[in-house]
């Protein structure tokens, strides 16, 4: 899946109604998964396997919650994108801070202060197939990614997973081909900024992003909000 960035990211409430497993004692043990799920990877063996189940939740969400599970931990999305030929698949768009739009209305600021997180969801016939984040450290996400803040430092966590993860050419984006995975990073800081998880290679192959759309007063040309 080459990709050089993906902009994306997530809600405060952490209580998931009716799911059966609670999201951060979950993420705390995630990178001790991945790192015994990578101990027999060989180099470039085509095999692909699940995500362990301690990495299948970024904040709120996890990986297989229902449409109605979604809509009780996180509240409508900012975004909601619906396709002719998936009429079964919904994208969903949740940004950070919630109330960003409520603030560039009351402010408006010029297009390069804006600073925003986002959370990203595609929900495939009533399941959660794909959860996206990126995060901006003026507008930090209030939830851990795969149990680590974001800012993390990315060498430092390459050690710790191990495995075989392939960069991109502008070293922002590394995945590994075993299971499907994707970091995000900050090349200038080499800080973990996002993180991509999936049900299957398939789903993180096909999740495209979508941004956000900025409306502008015409008399000053400062951003007043977006949709």
């Amino acid at each position: 899946m080459p990709r050089s960035s993906i902009h994306l990211c997530g809600l405060l409430v952490l209580g998931m109604v009716a799911f059966p497993v609670h999201a951060a004692s979950m993420t705390d043990d995630c990178i001790g998964a991945l790192r015994h799920a990578f101990a027999n990877d060989a180099v470039g063996a085509d095999t692909h396997a699940a995500l362990p189940n301690a990495c299948t939740h970024l904040g709120p969400l996890a990986l297989g919650m229902t449409w109605s599970q979604v809509m009780a931990a996180m509240g409508a999305p900012d975004k909601e994108r619906n396709t002719k030929d998936r009429p079964d698949t919904a994208d969903l768009l949740y940004v950070y801070p919630r109330d960003l739009n409520a603030q560039l209305a009351r402010r408006p600021v010029a297009t390069d202060q804006i600073a925003y997180s986002q959370l990203r969801v595609r929900i495939q016939q009533d399941k959660v197939t794909a959860i996206s984040t990126f995060a901006d450290a003026k507008a930090p996400l209030p939830f851990a990614l795969l149990g680590r803040p974001a800012g993390t430092k990315i060498d430092g966590l390459m050690a710790e997973l191990g495995g075989h993860p392939q960069w991109n050419a502008s070293r922002d984006y590394v995945q590994f081909p075993s299971v499907p995975l994707g970091l995000s990073v900050d090349p200038d800081t080499a800080a973990l900024i996002g993180v991509d998880i999936a049900d299957r290679m398939t789903s993180m192959a096909t999740f495209g992003g979508q941004g956000l759309n900025l409306t502008k007063d015409k008399a000053s040309g400062l951003v007043n909000g977006f949709h």
